[in-house]
Order: C-alpha cells, then structure tokens, then sequence
C-alpha cells in the first residue's frame, strides 16, 4: 500500500476528529496573523511612507517580534498532532513499513493537517480584507484591491509555515519506539548544566557587540531585527536552566503533595515546563518593544515643527502597533493551550496511577497550576531583564522607560499576559476531569 493510501486511512473522520481539529484552527490563527502582517508590509512599500521612514521601522519590529511565536504555535501543532498518531505510524513499522515510508506517511498526514489550516486563514484572510480596506488611514481608505497581496508574498508565509511544521512532526516522530503491545518514546534523563547560562550570555554579547558595529547607517534596521531575535533566543536557552534552578529549591522546601508534584514535573523535563511559558516570555517582550515604539511614533507625531501631511501617517502606524499587540496575545494564547495539552497528554500515564492510588484532581490540577504559574513568573522576570538590555543597547533613555503613558499602558498589557495561561490551564484542567473519567 503506498503511502498516500495509509495516510488517507490514518486521516479518516473517527473518534479523534476534535483531536484533528484543534492543531488546523492554531494554525489556521497563526498564519491568519502572518498573512495580515505580509499585507501590511506589502502596502506599506508599494505605497508612499509619508512618515519618513517610521512604516519601514515599524515592518521591520514587528516581523521581527511576531516571527518567534507565529513559528513557534505551528512548530507546537505539528508537534502534537504528531504524537496523537505516534501509535498507529509506529505499529506499521512493526508491520514491515520501512522507515522511509513512515517519514513520508507523517509528511503527508502533516502537509495535510497544515493545509487545512492554511486554507481556513486564507478564507479568513479574504473575510478581513474589505472590513481593513474601509478603515479610515491618513490618505483615506486603502481601497480592496490594494490590500490583496500578491502570489509570491503569500507563498513567502505558507512555503516556511509548512516547511516548519513537517520538519517538527519529524523530529516529534523520531523518537518513537513501538513493541507488539504499544508505543512509547525513548525516555532519557533531561540535563540543564551550566552551558546553558554560558550560551546565554554569549549570544547577548555578541548581539550587543554586533548591534554596535552595524548599528547606523544601512544595517540599523537589520540590527534591531537580530537583537530581537537573539534576545527571544536568549531566553529560549537560559529559561530551562533558570526554571531547574527554581524547582530544585521548591523541592527542598514542598511539604504538601501538591508543591512536591509540581517540583517534580518542573524537574523532570524543564524544557517541556518552559515551553508552556514561553509564549509568555515572547509576548511580554513583544509588549515592551512594540510599546516603547509606539511611545517613540506618539512623541514624533506630536512635534509642532513637523509637517502636517508627516503628522497624519503616525495614527496609521500607531493603529499598526496595537494590531500587532492583539496578535501577539493571540499567539501566546494558542501556544499556551497547545503546549499545556501537550504536557498533559505526555503525563497521562502519571495521572492514571496516581488517580488509582488515591489522589484527588484537586491535587493535580493545583499541581499543574503552580507549575505553570512558577514558570510564568520566571518568564515575565526574565522578559523583563532581556528588554531592559535591549533598551539600554538601543539608546533608549530612562526618562522614556518611565514616562507615565508607557507605564499605564505596559502594566494592563502585563497583566493581559497572565489570560493566556490561565485559559491553557482552563481547557487542560477539563481535559484532565475527562482524562480521569474515561479510565473509571
């Protein structure tokens, strides 16, 4: 049987068809939010910046900002849409299926999944454009036809998209290793050493010295674009490390079992603990940057000296940076759901045996809490710290960090970080009570 012809059967509508759905509607969001972002910078080159430069700064920050998650919620979809099948891909090796087979079966399942969702943001996508082309922008209404982007622009969004996510579903496969009676992964104990701090620093470094070499001129606005990206990396490698740290002294001090389950989850994969918060810690430094911009645009919109038709294109680019701000929390938001069903799927085994001895879902769900919760806090810290290096690499003075309209508007998008992982913890929570019910 060829491989498309098994993917078809692996593919058919049964009782897992919910189980399908939720990875095409998180990609679905996250290409949506790529396709409007291409458009926009689309628009903003074939069309007259009037503001000097300020649109082309703007595209510049917010592709940088948004790249991260909007990879990093289809690279999570892939990943545990992958996994849901892991059981029935792994038996056909058992079979006789080679492993070349296999990878070509997961490819296609995968293509598949994920075009389904390119098609739903392409459908969403057509029902955005006339409601953004009546928005009232400086120069009057954009007009339907200027805001359809061309074929190459969207290809540019979907050819990455899927190349992400067949590449994660082969790594989430890779591991698998199937006997005559199930399917499990290769379980090796997860080390955090010190390296991981070392190369945390070092890629700041580097990111600060690069930036001051290459930081005017030409490469200013590639610089900004790599610093952001280095300082998401940053925290991607230190974060692990930090939440290790952080776990290993909760264990010494738990003495409920819900501190001692949540210090062992965090230790035992501190990745897959920072993956739940990592969306996090890249919204909130997507909420510091995009609002010190948006700060800078009102203080340039507002100067007496500037010309009248210059002042009249920075409400666009500020409405521009609170969009940007509404899709980063949208990113957060799916990659928070995503990555905590993903964790709870991984640890059903756990919850089984300790709901057969005895353990309330109570216990559990505190448990699964205060483990995210814990990491939440690490990331918002830490997010911080990383946007105060950015600030000060970027000349940014402290007078503008305190100023009190950058102050109320960074504490209420703050806190709006916090509603993602609430509603991660919300959906996983009911996932668990029908997890729990099935098995008695």
């Amino acid at each position: 049987m060829s491989a498309p012809a098994i993917a078809t059967l692996l593919l058919r509508p049964g009782a897992s068809e919910s189980r399908k759905r939720t990875p095409i509607l998180l990609v679905a969001a996250a290409t949506f939010v790529a396709l409007v972002l291409v458009t926009w910078i689309v628009y903003g080159t074939t069309h007259e910046d009037v503001t000097n430069g300020g649109a082309q700064v703007l595209s510049v920050v917010l592709s940088a900002v948004l790249s991260v998650p909007i990879a990093d919620v289809v690279a999570a979809s892939a990943r545990t849409s992958t996994r849901e099948r892991e059981a029935r891909v792994a038996h056909l090796g058992l079979l006789g299926a080679s492993p070349r087979l296999l990878r070509r079966v997961v490819d296609i399942e995968t293509l598949a999944i994920t075009s389904a969702g390119i098609g739903l943001a392409l459908l969403l996508l057509a029902v955005a454009l006339p409601v953004l082309a009546i928005l009232p922008l400086s120069g009057g209404a954009a007009g339907l036809a200027e805001l359809i982007p061309p074929l190459g622009a969207v290809c540019a969004v979907v050819l990455p998209i899927l190349g992400i996510a067949v590449l994660s579903a082969r790594v989430a496969i890779a591991g698998v290793v199937a006997d005559p009676l199930s399917a499990s992964r290769r379980q090796r104990p997860y080390r955090v050493g010190r390296r991981r701090l070392l190369t945390a620093v070092g890629v700041l470094g580097i990111s600060i010295l690069a930036g001051t070499f290459v930081s005017a001129g030409l490469f200013a606005l590639p610089a900004l674009a790599l610093a952001i990206a280095a300082y998401n990396s940053v925290m991607t490698i230190a974060g692990p490390f930090v939440i290790r740290v952080v776990a290993g002294i909760a264990l010494k001090r738990a003495r409920t079992a819900d501190t001692l389950l949540s210090a062992r989850s965090a230790l035992e994969d501190p990745r897959m603990t920072w993956r739940q918060v990592s969306g996090t810690a890249v919204y909130v430094t997507t909420v510091l940057v995009v609002l010190m911009l948006l700060l800078m645009l009102m203080m340039l919109g507002s100067q007496e000296a500037m010309p009248a038709a210059e002042a009249a294109g920075y409400p666009d680019l500020q409405l521009g940076a609170g969009a940007a701000l509404a899709a980063a929390l949208l990113l957060t938001t799916c990659s928070s759901i995503e990555t905590q069903l993903a964790d709870l799927r991984d640890r059903a085994g756990l919850y089984r045996a300790l709901d057969a001895m005895g353990m309330p879902a109570v216990t559990m769900l505190r448990a699964r809490s205060r483990t995210v919760l814990a990491g939440a806090v690490i990331a918002i810290v830490g997010s911080l710290l990383v946007a105060g290096f950015l600030a000060v690499w970027a000349g940014v003075s402290a007078q503008t960090l305190l100023h009190p309209v950058f102050v109320m508007l960074t504490l209420p998008m703050l806190i709006a970080g916090v509603v993602p992982i609430a509603v991660g913890a919300r959906i996983s929570a009911r996932s668990l009570d029908r997890l729990l019910t099935a098995e008695r």
